[in-house]
């Protein structure tokens, strides 16, 4: 949930995610926030987390919060599912200067969409996340608690994010990959499938394919909607500028800026930053 942070002054939307997964959430924020000022860290260098332990990741997110104190950022959106279920443990809210708004917030705001699009009440939901994220058990006991009538099961993904960050979004190795890592899911025939990672809607026609007929819950749509209810129009700088930095910048990492976001940003420039 997003803390009780108080800004004194107008500030961007800081978007942090371990990769460029979270483009996808950014995406959703500029089309929906077209003046707002964006800056978006990329921890290039270091991802995948989902498949690191608790300890490490839970530092590689004070480090990037530590980047966000730096700048003006009115909040945060952790876009890194890992970071969201298992990268707090070292890092105190209280003495945040800016607010925090997490994926499994912004997921479960969009489970809670596509439950009530449907006919009759869920009896499966699958839920796809990385190692880190599915070992947690975060996102489980949280369906549980809300939903106490539906089966939820779940499948680790570990080649998902390389594939991705690979640009391969299609075609026959991704569908192999999909088919090693869901087909216990496929039989079990969900009827919403939760996608815990956003890199993961990079390859959703795939997926969309695959669990034929299943609706999709993720956190690329709804993170527009969460920010503008929690924070008022005084605390957002509204000049379109948008920063982006990653922790390793190599020509293909621009060409997925340039493949997820179109024509959305127009001329932009990737700066390296470190951060350790």
């Amino acid at each position: 949930m997003i803390s009780d942070a108080i800004q004194n002054k107008a500030g961007s939307i800081g978007i942090f995610d371990s990769g460029l997964g979270g483009l996808t959430l950014a995406k959703s924020i500029i089309q929906a926030m077209p003046n707002a000022n964006i800056i978006y860290l990329g921890d290039t260098a270091r991802l995948p987390y989902g498949t690191k332990g608790a300890q490490i990741i839970s530092l590689f997110t004070k480090q990037a919060f530590d980047f966000f104190q730096k700048h003006s950022v009115a909040a945060v959106v952790v876009a890194c599912h890992t970071v969201s279920t298992i990268g707090f443990s070292v890092v105190n809210r209280s003495r945040l200067a800016f607010p925090i708004i997490d994926a499994s917030e912004i997921l479960l705001a969009d489970l809670s969409n596509k439950i009530q699009r449907l006919n009759n009440f869920p009896k499966k939901i699958a839920l796809l996340g990385t190692k880190a994220t599915i070992n947690s058990g975060v996102y489980q006991k949280k369906l549980k608690d809300l939903y106490p009538t539906i089966d939820v099961c779940e499948a680790a993904c570990p080649l998902f994010v390389p594939l991705i960050e690979e640009g391969i979004w299609e075609g026959e190795l991704a569908r192999l990959i999909i088919e090693t890592h869901c087909h216990k899911l496929k039989e079990i025939a969900p009827e919403i499938v939760c996608l815990c990672c956003t890199h993961y809607p990079l390859i959703k026609d795939e997926l969309q394919n695959y669990f034929q007929g299943a609706l999709f819950a993720d956190a690329s749509t709804e993170a527009a909607q969460i920010l503008k209810a929690r924070l008022p129009e005084t605390q957002l700088l509204k000049n379109a500028r948008r920063m982006f930095y990653v922790t390793d910048y190599h020509q293909n990492i621009k060409d997925l800026f340039q493949r997820i976001l179109g024509g959305l940003i127009g001329d932009f420039s990737l700066q390296q930053v470190s951060l350790g």
